[in-house]
């Protein structure tokens, strides 16, 4: 057990003291790289994440985000990531869904899209309201 998940803590750059330390006594970012190493050690390509930078400090975020990344990009999984947090969806989106009353109000590529945007769907502004009429939604 101490060898795989040396393995996978190695694998995906987790920054903890020792494998046999107690979550309790890792910092947040830690924490939320260990429950990304156990979704990544149970083998599936899909993975989601609600608020997954909500608690953490710049660094801590920085370092999950960059977690992500590397999950996305270099192991071929797929992320569905829930967050408020603009700055981040854009630094790991490849596509932002963008809900409001439990419906979906657009569906953005991240290179075709901006965080101004993103506001408005989020508020209902005008623009919004007149590029989701042209879509049909």
């Amino acid at each position: 057990m101490d060898r795989e998940s040396k393995k996978t803590v190695g694998a995906i750059s987790i920054n903890a003291p020792h494998v046999r330390t107690r979550v309790s006594q890792l910092s947040g970012g830690q924490r939320q790289a260990v429950a990304i190493a156990r979704a990544v050690h149970e083998g599936g390509r899909l993975m989601f994440l609600d608020e997954p930078t909500a608690a953490l400090g710049v660094q801590e975020s920085a370092h999950v985000l960059k977690v992500m990344v590397d999950l996305k990009e270099n192991r071929g999984m797929s992320l569905v990531v829930v967050s408020h947090n603009l700055e981040h969806v854009f630094s790991i989106a490849d596509r932002i869904a963008v809900m409001r009353g439990g419906r979906i109000v657009g569906v953005r590529t991240r290179a075709e899209s901006s965080p101004k945007e993103i506001v408005e769907l989020i508020t209902g502004g005008r623009r919004a309201r007149r590029r989701r009429r042209e879509e049909g939604l």
